[in-house]
């Protein structure tokens, strides 16, 4: 993936496609963010480069530029159950707890089976104190995705806040 050179025309799909690939494949996100930019730049309504850049911005703890981003996106077009569950996540890290939820459970009425949603919505019901339920919800995560690591990290926190040690 070679930057696109500056006298060269800017091809918006190009330049988020390489973005994407840097930040999917690399999980890094300095030059990904760089290119978000630059795609908003020529195309402010581009739907997928506001939704990842809310993705790096919440990743570089900025959720409330995150939230500002992703709510432009979802102006355009109706949420999936992925961008939803963005939302939820920049909601809870911004600690409007019961609006997360909303946003999990909108996703998951979407999309039932979809681990990611179950975790944070059980991460969400977490910091609510409302552990039994959270508690189901990691184990949803965990039956649909058995390798979840996320989820099992989060389960077995409940259960030592609960004082329960022996179990995993």
């Amino acid at each position: 993936m070679t930057p696109v050179p500056k006298s060269a025309p800017f091809k918006v799909s190009q330049v988020f496609a390489n973005a994407l690939a840097l930040h999917t494949h690399t999980g890094a996100w300095r030059r990904p963010k760089s290119l978000y930019s630059q795609v908003l730049a020529h195309r402010p309504d581009h739907f997928d480069a506001l939704q990842m850049l809310s993705v790096v911005k919440l990743a570089k703890g900025q959720p409330a530029e995150a939230l500002r981003l992703i709510s432009e996106a979802m102006h355009l077009r109706k949420p999936s159950p992925q961008i939803l569950l963005n939302y939820g996540m920049i909601l809870h890290a911004l600690n409007r707890i019961d609006e997360a939820l909303v946003s999990f459970d909108a996703a998951l009425k979407q999309k039932s089976r979809f681990a990611e949603a179950h975790n944070n919505r059980g991460a969400a019901l977490a910091d609510l104190g409302r552990n039994e339920e959270a508690l189901e919800c990691f184990n949803k995560a965990i039956a649909l995705k058995n390798d979840y690591a996320d989820a099992y990290y989060n389960r077995a926190r409940r259960y030592v806040s609960l004082g329960d040690t022996t179990r995993r």
